[in-house]
């Protein structure tokens, strides 16, 4: 008989339906830095959470060649450091990339609360064992944090973007009901 690692919540639910949903969408083309820098404003306070949706969804690809691009300026200083998180960055990425379906390791069954689990107890070992550059870690993720939603919140959302991002859910919803 199957047991559950951790009994199934409606954890497991809401990560499968992020998951998939970030799946869905791909990983588009880059946008070039010229539109990515184009139209900035104080954003409409009734408007804003569409806004912040629309822009990560069409500048995904651009967000994550940031991230990166904080880990090799992060290199230069501390070259363990942008390598392991590289690493963790990567393993965070497994699930948006390939959406693990509940499955079965010898007698128990590994739903999505444990893998959240496993990832989260993974970065804190990680964290433990190269504790030195735990503010590095700290400093490059509040950073990345803060120019996306900076980003997101004061970009003009443009025609095309919009487009793009109500193209995309015409195509996710297709691809469900087909």
């Amino acid at each position: 008989m199957v047991q559950n690692i951790i009994p199934e919540n409606e954890l497991d639910a809401k990560l499968m339906s992020v998951w998939k949903t970030v799946n869905g969408w791909g990983w588009s083309k880059f946008i070039p830095l010229k539109e990515f820098f184009e139209k900035f404003n104080v954003p409409d306070m009734a408007r804003l959470e569409d806004r912040m949706t629309n822009n990560f969804i069409y500048f995904r690809t651009n967000y994550l060649a940031l991230y990166v691009l904080l880990l090799i300026i992060a290199a230069l200083n501390a070259p363990i450091f942008a390598l392991v998180d590289l690493c963790v960055f990567a393993l965070w990425m497994i699930p948006f990339v390939s959406v693990p379906a509940p499955f079965s390791v010898g007698d128990y069954r590994v739903t999505p609360s444990c893998i959240l689990a496993a990832l989260s107890a993974f970065t804190l070992v990680i964290l433990l064992i190269f504790r030195r550059y735990f503010g590095y870690f700290i400093l490059i993720n509040l950073l990345f944090v803060l120019l996306v939603g900076l980003h997101c919140a004061f970009r003009n959302s443009s025609l095309m973007s919009r487009m793009h991002v109500n193209l995309n859910e015409k195509n996710k919803l297709r691809k469900y009901i087909d």
